[in-house]
């Protein structure tokens, strides 16, 4: 029905239109590519990584 109307499911059901991902460029980019092909396990393992590291920057940086 969605297509018929030229809207998206979202909208038909009356919720706003979700936002655009916009996708890291250069090597930040590169890496989150390559981190998409691996293994769920493997992907929360990066993604594990990544927040410990946010939060020691966030406390370094005095941001609570």
């Amino acid at each position: 029905m969605a297509k018929a109307l030229g809207v998206t499911v979202h909208e038909l059901l009356g919720e706003p239109r979700p936002g655009r991902l916009v996708a890291p460029g250069g090597r930040l980019g590169q890496v989150f590519d390559q981190v998409t092909k691996l293994p769920r396990r493997q992907q929360q393992k990066v993604i594990e990584m990544a927040e410990g590291f946010l939060a020691l920057h966030k406390h370094a940086n005095g941001n609570s």
